[in-house]
């Protein structure tokens, strides 16, 4: 399966596993979970059940009716209890596992359902040698039922696996035709969403608006679908995911663009990290910094959504995908790259750092930037590593550049006086990336001086 090689393996360690009788897989829709999951206990004895949201008396009576098609006898089963008892008649003491998609559905179908699984899991089920697996689209219900401490399960030894969107290294294997350029475009449309790669498998990035964006099918994998899950209103949570969008970080920017109080704004992003939608972050420096606070939205597939097609709803409804692409999202399209390519880069210097391709190890890759909240700006850099060489702390301040000129001298020697701004101690080292690449002067200079790294587009073509 593609690019769940550290999933598959520590699925198949908890099928082993003497200690831990419960697995916890989840991750928003489209990621591939269910695919995960039947790989994996394809070459076990197995039942799996998929929840549905209705009374707990018709869930059990679906659930009992896989059950009694795999025993090929009647069973009368009105109760979890007895549900739990014929899984283990029919286990006959193999070793077995069950799996229920869509748990959130079966676990709020009764109160007690969730610590009737629960307690049957730890006094017979996996006594017996019964293995569990849970499978939830929504972040928010599995750290409410199964994950947080107020849950039922808190003092079980469980094998919890959040199933995320691809890297970068992995999605570009769905498009082996396009040129690195094009993969970068879509990568930054699809967010690296299995079910959205899949869909779009081949296309150039035209073709992959419309499969995507344009299409209910693709949008149903956008948040969208992950907030009607869990929230019963969420017009303003679009709304901050759209000032999110258009580049408000900040708690007072949202606040200044939604027109709501700061106390306001932040229990609205705590909704919405709690569902994966968004997260938070402060200078790799200065993480107790709080003065320094800004939110994002996780998904560049999201991103895209709400800053291109969601303001010209009109267009989408009509499915204009040409208009779309040439009126509005071309003309901005290297402005909204910069995320995305900024993301790659990221994922490059792990890699290297990884490799010990790098002038030291990284410990710890984030960013770092200034504001100044008089004239409103914001500058800084797109990634900062912190490290040790020789016994000694090592950074690497980073500029990732996705404009269509190629890098001159001028910002390399601004990349070093920046440096000055964060008060890091030690030694330091440059890197640049570009997609047009560099100016002669640049590569000279990179040549001459060892703590200067330049990374082009033909390095990263070989992720």
């Amino acid at each position: 399966m593609l690019g769940r090689d550290e999933e598959i393996k520590k699925l198949e360690e908890f099928l082993r596993s003497e200690e831990e009788s419960v697995a916890v897989v989840y991750g928003r829709k489209g990621m591939g979970k269910n695919a995960l999951v039947s790989e994996v206990v394809a070459s076990e004895k197995y039942l799996w059940f998929t929840g549905y949201p209705t009374t707990g008396d018709m869930e059990i009576r679906m659930m009992a009716t896989v059950l009694q098609g795999r025993m090929e006898e009647s069973l009368d089963i009105e109760k979890p209890e007895e549900l739990f008892d014929a899984i283990l008649a029919w286990a006959d003491e193999e070793k077995a596992t069950i799996v229920i998609d869509q748990y959130g559905a079966f676990a709020q179908a009764e109160n007690d359902f969730n610590t009737a699984l629960r307690d049957a899991l730890v006094e017979k089920l996996g006594p017996a040698g019964i293995k569990v697996i849970l499978i939830l689209d929504s972040c928010l219900q599995a750290e409410k039922l199964l994950l947080g401490a107020k849950s039922p399960w808190k003092d079980v030894k469980r094998c919890d696996i959040m199933v995320d969107a691809l890297h970068f290294s992995q999605a570009r294997s769905f498009y082996p035709e396009q040129s690195i350029e094009e993969q970068f475009l879509l990568y930054g449309m699809t967010g690296g969403i299995p079910a959205l790669l899949s869909m779009t498998a081949g296309m150039n990035p035209r073709e992959a608006l419309e499969a995507i964006f344009l299409n209910e099918t693709g949008q149903s994998y956008l948040a969208g679908n992950a907030m009607a899950q869990d929230l019963r209103e969420y017009s303003y949570y679009n709304r901050m995911l759209r000032a999110l969008a258009k580049g408000y970080q900040r708690v007072n920017q949202i606040s200044w663009e939604v027109g709501k109080p700061k106390d306001v704004v932040v229990p609205y992003m705590n909704t919405l990290m709690a569902l994966g939608l968004v997260t938070k972050e402060t200078p790799v420096t200065e993480k107790t910094n709080r003065r320094k606070t800004r939110y994002s939205i996780v998904n560049h597939a999201d991103s895209f959504w709400y800053r291109f097609l969601l303001p010209r709803y009109d267009l989408t409804m009509e499915g204009d995908a040409e208009k779309i692409w040439d009126d509005i999202v071309e003309p901005h399209l290297n402005e909204y790259m910069q995320d995305v390519f900024s993301d790659i880069c990221h994922e490059y210097l792990e890699m290297k750092s990884a490799a010990g391709e790098l002038p030291c190890k990284l410990d710890e890759i984030g960013n770092w930037w200034e504001n100044d909240d008089e004239k409103k700006t914001t500058n800084g850099f797109d990634l900062v590593g912190l490290g040790v060489m020789e016994g000694e702390r090592a950074t690497v301040f980073c500029r990732c550049y996705y404009g269509n000129e190629p890098i001159e001298i001028s910002l390399l020697k601004e990349l070093i006086e920046l440096t000055k701004h964060t008060g890091q101690k030690g030694t330091s080292f440059y890197v640049i990336f570009s997609k047009a690449g560099f100016n002669d002067n640049a590569l000279t200079v990179a040549s001459a001086i060892r703590n200067i790294v330049l990374v082009g587009i033909d390095e990263l073509s070989e992720m």
